[in-house]
């Protein structure tokens, strides 16, 4: 797959903020499990309500009227929980063919990894990555049946020594607003996609939409926003 565009473009795209689903760290407490401190949390998955409320992502675009067929291309933080939900929210796609009544397959919405879309503000174990994106890949093929469906490219942005290049590397002259910024101008002029779905985190879609939006993401919940070439997002009111 090819990360990159060729050609720039300037118009305004849609664009669907996605939290995960429900981790394992936001379940640690009822576990009796230290959130700050066990290393068991590291860069942990989903829990299995998560797992579920992933599923259902394509549920809540259907009760909006929006076709999941629309979205044409999926950017995902590079922490599993975040990847996950973009793997189990995003496999499967069906259409009816306009030539023919019957239905057939279509392939899912490939999967970009931008690495900067990691957790911000928060040194909690689930937000430290795991020693490459091989385990990452392995271990949500292992929690979900063997099979990883649809094209995910964590090589293309990936930064050459991650996770040693760690995101706070390359934002030390920066705001986290204004990091990104950048990440969703990159977007906005730099792919030719027009309908996004981005799947991150809570602080992540909180800094991304600015102060002026008191937004409360809920887990897998999508949230539709107007994406402008200078990297603001409008928030659509439902």
């Amino acid at each position: 797959m090819s990360s990159l565009s060729t050609t720039a473009s300037n118009q305004n795209k849609t664009i669907y903020l996605i939290r995960h689903g429900q981790s394992k760290g936001q379940t640690a407490k009822r576990h009796g499990i230290d959130r700050r401190r066990d290393q068991s949390l590291r860069d942990c998955g989903l829990s299995q309500k998560g797992k579920q409320q992933a599923a259902e992502i394509p549920n809540h675009f259907a009760a909006r009227g929006i076709s999941e067929e629309s979205i044409e291309l999926v950017i995902s933080s590079p922490l599993t929980r975040a990847l996950e939900t973009a793997v189990l929210g995003f496999q499967h796609v069906s259409s009816s063919s306009s030539r023919s009544k019957q239905k057939t397959k279509k392939a899912p919405a490939p999967i970009l990894v931008h690495y900067g879309l990691r957790e911000v503000d928060s040194s909690l174990p689930e937000n430290t990555p795991r020693a490459s994106m091989e385990e990452v890949l392995q271990y949500i093929a292992l929690e979900n049946t063997g099979n990883l469906t649809g094209e995910i490219d964590t090589a293309s942005l990936q930064p050459k020594h991650w996770p040693k290049d760690d995101i706070d590397n390359y934002s030390n002259h920066d705001t986290k607003e204004r990091r990104l910024r950048k990440i969703f101008q990159w977007i906005a002029t730099e792919r030719t996609e027009t309908t996004i779905a981005v799947v991150s985190h809570f602080g992540v879609i909180r800094a991304a939409v600015g102060a002026q939006y008191d937004l409360r993401p809920k887990n897998a919940v999508p949230i539709q926003c107007r994406l402008y070439p200078n990297g603001t997002l409008q928030v659509c009111v439902e």
